[in-house]
């Protein structure tokens, strides 16, 4: 019996054995090893320390574009400026208007010194 139990306890321990063996086959192509892994993974934070640094640039980027698009007129600005634009323009048509009638009077009252001084030399002469 101590013979058979013996003989029992080696083919367990073989199998056992066998088992743990064929475990930690399909463990070590399931998974990846210790030092693999640490490789990976430092390569992955050195990327996302990359994508961070990237992404704070990208927001200050934004973070000034903001900045300078608030700064932008508006439509309504635009809209005012427009009107402001249309009534200089009415004003300037009128100032023309009133430009051209006070030429027109300089040239009279030129025309009207000249027959004056005509008038006067020919008294002169006279």
């Amino acid at each position: 019996m101590n013979q058979d139990f013996l003989q029992l306890g080696h083919y367990a321990i073989s199998v056992i054995g066998f088992v743990a063996g064929l475990f930690m086959l399909l463990m070590r192509s399931q998974f990846v090893a210790r030092a693999d892994f640490d490789g990976y993974k430092k390569s992955i934070d050195e990327r996302f320390t990359a994508g961070s640094q990237k992404m704070a640039e990208l927001t200050s980027v934004i973070g000034r574009v903001e900045v300078a698009l608030g700064n932008l007129p508006t439509k309504d600005d635009l809209h005012q400026l427009a009107l402001a634009l249309q009534e200089l323009r009415g004003d300037l048509k009128s100032i023309r208007t009133e430009t051209k009638g006070l030429a027109d009077d300089i040239e009279r009252q030129g025309e009207t010194l000249v027959r004056h001084e005509d008038i006067i030399a020919q008294g002169n002469r006279a």
